[in-house]
């Protein structure tokens, strides 16, 4: 793994850093600002059923003595695989609408798993599909902890609330 200090236009090899389970499709950033700055912030570009943002601290990360756990894939103690707050049936990736079904609310937050900052799924009325990108800055505003994005209708989501791990925070449409 890389560390990029995107200020100074520097990157800096860890070799002991340690992988998180299941990081699939993640695109993220160290946080500055509304987190605290020593914090990892990353987007889940999902599935199914839920979009996340999730943050993690730089210094869990590069403690090896515990793998963070995010609760992506199908745990091979319980047989459950999670989604944002849900748990997901076995089925077909990516088959929007029905495949892998959501089977249930998770109760959060879950021991052993690091909850989401945010996250936001599909309904009748938001014709959502993937959360494409996001900013956490104090610099670029004064009362949203986190911008986000959406692919398919350009939508600009936020929230005010920093990141929390008693659960997802409340996210806003602003246009």
């Amino acid at each position: 793994p890389i560390s990029i200090n995107i200020r100074e236009a520097t990157t800096t090899l860890i070799p002991s850093a340690k992988k998180a389970k299941s990081k699939k499709g993640i695109k993220g950033k160290k946080s500055k600002g509304s987190t605290n700055p020593n914090t990892l912030v990353f987007m889940d570009i999902g599935g199914v059923t839920a979009e996340e943002v999730n943050a993690v601290s730089m210094e869990d990360i590069l403690d090896t003595s515990t793998i963070e756990n995010f609760g992506w894939g199908r745990n091979q103690i319980d047989g459950k695989a999670r989604e944002g707050t849900f748990y997901i049936a076995p089925g077909y990736g990516a088959v929007l609408g029905d495949q892998p079904a959501c089977e249930s609310p998770i109760a959060s937050p879950e021991e052993g798993y690091i909850h989401t900052w945010i996250q936001f799924g599909r309904t009748e009325f938001d014709f959502y599909y993937g959360i494409c990108s996001f900013v956490v800055s104090d610099e670029s505003f004064n009362k949203l902890s986190l911008v986000w994005t959406e692919f398919n209708t350009g939508n600009v989501l936020g929230t005010t609330e920093s990141y929390s791990s008693d659960g997802p925070s409340k996210g806003y449409k602003i246009n």
